[in-house]
């Protein structure tokens, strides 16, 4: 426990640091550009983790940036618009939440910043790691991060002058739906590792039993959700639908099945729980 209080406290004091000089270069850095000023600051502040990472032999403290750093970039979005109103800050409120969870999950989960998260091992034995761990690991994340937020940003900007309409409300519901299945889900998973005392067994308590990723769905549902808050104020924003495109793609053609082959090689009654309960979208449990 003591380990662990440690663990929470450094990684806290690393992402404090990254936080000031997150703010210390928004105001020194000579770039007219909000956006592409924001841009800069988090490649900057993913060098830093990469740096730190390879000095702790772990691609751990990367996992940490969006909540962190996502947040923070938020913060300093909202500081420049002259006025803010309810829908812009139903639209922080959203994302702060969802920051917020996303961080207590990876908090609750943490064992050891030296422990190397199982997905990074599946690629150590390649040749190709040095460039899978900066590129792969670090920076397309962050990188993702950041297109997502687009669409945050250009609706706290635009939500000053435009009204609700249909497509805003039914956005809203999406988000706030995405966002407490993925908490709901996230929590139950956290719960039953906890207690559980057999390591082989398959998590089918809550919505995992009418779903082998409902924590993935809800990340889907809370991105897509403001996406379309978003584009139902101004529809000239289109391109930013890429953003919660390329997330689907990663969680459905590289999360998703390294988390199932993993699953299946290691408890037998996975194989079963695939056939009998959907993929990630939530639904009525499959006769066999």
């Amino acid at each position: 426990m003591k380990k662990k209080l440690l663990n929470i406290t450094l990684t806290f004091l690393i992402y404090i640091g990254l936080i000031f000089l997150s703010i210390l270069l928004n105001k020194i850095l000579p770039i007219d550009s909000l956006l592409l000023r924001l841009l800069i600051i988090l490649l900057i502040d993913t060098i830093i983790v990469y740096v730190i990472d390879l000095f702790l032999k772990s691609g751990t403290l990367s996992k940490y940036l969006w909540p962190f750093i996502g947040s923070t970039l938020v913060v300093i979005y909202t500081c420049y618009m002259s006025e803010l109103n309810t829908q812009s800050y139903i639209m922080i409120i959203l994302f702060m939440t969802y920051a917020f969870i996303h961080l207590m999950i990876l908090l609750l989960n943490m064992r050891s910043l030296k422990e190397n998260d199982w997905r990074y091992e599946h690629f150590k034995s390649s040749k190709w790691y040095p460039i899978i761990n900066l590129f792969g690991i670090h920076f397309l994340p962050q990188v993702l991060l950041y297109i997502l937020l687009l669409p945050i940003f250009y609706y706290i900007e635009i939500s000053t002058v435009v009204n609700w309409n249909l497509s805003s409300i039914i956005g809203l519901f999406i988000t706030v739906t995405g966002l407490l299945i993925k908490a709901r889900a996230d929590f139950v998973l956290y719960h039953f590792k906890k207690t559980t005392k057999n390591p082989y067994e398959v998590c089918q308590a809550g919505l995992w039993n009418m779903s082998r990723h409902p924590n993935y769905f809800g990340e889907l549902l809370f991105w897509w959700g403001s996406f379309l808050m978003m584009f139902s104020l101004n529809d000239k924003y289109f391109v930013l639908l890429l953003g919660p495109i390329l997330l689907t793609l990663m969680i459905s053609v590289i999360s998703i099945p390294l988390v199932e082959k993993k699953e299946v090689k290691e408890k037998a009654f996975y194989a079963e729980y695939q056939k009998t309960t959907n993929t990630i979208v939530i639904g009525k449990k499959k006769e066999l």
